[in-house]
């Protein structure tokens, strides 16, 4: 059941939640997170306890989602912490695309299912997943993720539950981000780190682009893998080898180029013969290739697909090696799968 945004989910990969007072706040925020690559946000039904007039701050953050919706279309708005069917109501109302709750709530999610809207309820234990399963549902939030049981918990899930997939969120940081992305089972990861009460309410806008920008790279997994540089010959080739060893980067040779490093890293691919790119290549490590190529897709990246390859002969495995078709000076990108 609503694979179309599940599969939207998954490939986005990081979720915002965010709690605005006002449009103001919603729209200046939505921005921000549009400015560091991030095309999504949950905006949760959240109220101080000090707040005197409940329905009216209630009203203002439904409306905070109208207007991104409104000014924002390209980017996917969700509601979060819809704790009865009457918010669930009320988000759809105000033009939710998803609905996230804390725990599940077999009346929530009845009135969701009904509506045609999907529903992201929050479980943490085995039961609550299987009255998820009992919905057919196939995706659900995991909260709160680190005290209850984190990583681990969800990696043990994989065995009981193989079809399921979760969104942890709760306590993740930018820290703890790629070691959940690398999990079989985990679609993608919620977190308010990079758009926390105070950043909201002293106007850092500039403040949450960054550090989305940050948290968007460390959720893709982005990391140097190697330079290539292109030669006329392999003798050529060779003596490039060998200056480098000089340097302290030792090489071994295979058919078409020379791989030299140090320290169990091959920071250096000496190419025979030109290879793509005018002067070489550079690699870069990813989580996922999918989702990396679903992002840098807003940057004008897309695949070169004579380059393709899959870590198995069926069209739909997973991308394990592709070039993009954007150079940077004259050295083509590839991306790697880790």
């Amino acid at each position: 059941m609503f694979e179309k945004m599940n599969k939207k989910i998954e490939m986005l990969g990081l979720i915002p939640v965010i709690k605005i007072k006002n449009t103001e706040e919603a729209i200046q925020v939505a921005n921000a997170l549009l400015d560091g690559g991030i095309q999504v946000a949950e905006v949760c039904f959240r109220v101080d306890k000090d707040v005197i007039d409940t329905q009216k701050s209630l009203q203002n953050i439904a409306d905070g989602i109208t207007l991104i919706r409104k000014k924002f279309p390209d980017m996917l708005v969700g509601a979060g912490t819809v704790i009865n069917a009457d918010l669930a109501k009320k988000a759809i109302e105000a033009g939710a695309q998803f609905i996230v709750s804390p725990g599940f709530n077999p009346e929530t999610v009845d009135f969701c299912i009904k509506k045609q809207i999907p529903i992201y309820p929050g479980v943490n234990c085995a039961s609550q997943i299987e009255q998820a399963i009992a919905k057919n549902l196939s995706l659900v939030k995991f909260f709160p993720a680190e005290i209850s049981g984190g990583i681990t918990l969800i990696k043990a899930f994989l065995g009981p539950f193989p079809s399921m997939k979760f969104i942890p969120t709760g306590g993740v940081s930018i820290d703890t981000i790629g070691e959940y992305m690398q999990c079989e089972n985990v679609a993608a990861v919620g977190g308010s780190w990079m758009v926390k009460s105070n950043l909201i309410k002293n106007k850092k806008w500039e403040e949450i682009t960054q550090l989305s920008r940050k948290a968007v790279h460390a959720m893709h997994g982005f990391e140097f893998a190697h330079v290539g540089i292109n030669f006329k010959n392999a003798q050529d080739c060779a003596k490039g080898a060998d200056e480098l060893e000089k340097l302290g980067f030792y090489g071994t040779e295979n058919n078409d180029s020379w791989f030299c490093g140090n320290n169990g890293f091959d920071a250096f691919e000496l190419m025979k013969k030109k290879g793509r790119g005018k002067n070489g290549h550079i690699g870069v490590f990813v989580y996922s290739i999918e989702r990396a190529l679903a992002y840098l897709k807003q940057y004008g990246y897309t695949i070169v697909p004579e380059t393709i390859k899959r870590c198995g002969n069926d069209e739909n495995s997973p991308l394990v090696f592709t070039y993009l078709n954007k150079d940077i000076n004259g050295f083509d990108i590839h991306l790697k799968r880790k």
